[in-house]
C-alpha cells in the first residue's frame, strides 16, 4: 500500500507510492472504450488528505501489451490548495538520482527534472532533449492545482516505468 514519509519542513510533503501498470488491462480498456467511460480507465489513488493521482497506461495500435514498444503513461496530480507539483520516478525509493516531473502553477511550466539532493538548486531541469513530455499543463481551477502530463514508459537514459510495480516520489509545497 501507500505509505507516507513525514518531512520536519510543513511547506513540503512526500509521500512515496507503488503504482502498478498493466499495459494488459489499458489495451483492454482501449479496445474496449465504446463500453467503458473515460473516468473508468483512470486508476485513481488517494496519496494524502490533501493530493489524489490519477493515472493510465497508454498502449499505441501498433504494439501489443507485452512488447509495448511506445507506450506511455498519462497522469494528473490533483492538490487541493495552490502548490508546486512533483512526482518523481525512483529505481530505490530516495530522492536523491531520482528523475522528477516538477509543475510550477506561477508559470505554467511542466518540465523534467534530475534530482542531485535535498535543496532546491539540486533539482537541475534536464536538457531540451529530454523535455519529451506531452500534453503537460499545469492550473489552479476551482482552489485544486491539476498537474497533467503524458511520459513514455521506456526513454533513452532514463528511469524506465516498468510494467509492474514502481516505485515513485510525490512532492508539494508553497513558494
Amino acid at each position: 500500500g501507500d505509505r507516507v514519509l513525514a518531512r520536519d519542513d510543513p511547506s513540503m510533503s512526500m509521500p512515496d507510492l507503488e503504482m502498478i501498470v498493466d499495459p494488459t488491462v489499458a489495451a483492454t480498456m482501449t479496445t474496449t472504450a465504446s463500453t467503458t467511460t473515460a473516468e473508468e480507465e483512470w486508476q485513481i489513488y488517494q496519496l494524502c488528505s490533501t493530493c489524489k493521482i490519477k493515472y493510465r497506461v497508454n498502449v499505441p495500435e501498433d504494439t501489443n501489451a507485452e512488447e509495448c514498444l511506445g507506450c506511455s503513461v498519462s497522469m494528473e496530480l490533483i492538490h487541493e490548495g495552490e502548490a508546486w507539483l512533483g512526482i518523481a520516478f525512483s529505481e530505490t525509493g530516495r530522492m536523491v538520482g531520482s528523475e522528477a516531473v516538477i509543475g510550477l502553477p506561477g508559470d505554467g511550466q511542466v518540465q523534467k527534472y534530475s534530482l542531485g539532493g535535498y535543496y532546491t538548486g539540486a533539482a537541475q531541469p534536464m536538457s531540451d532533449d529530454k523535455q519529451t513530455l506531452t500534453n503537460a499543463s499545469i492550473e489552479v481551477v476551482d482552489g485544486q492545482t491539476i498537474m497533467k502530463f503524458t511520459k513514455l514508459l521506456q526513454e533513452d537514459g532514463e528511469i524506465e516505468i516498468l510494467a509492474g510495480r514502481n516505485t515513485m516520489l510525490l512532492a508539494h509545497g508553497y513558494g
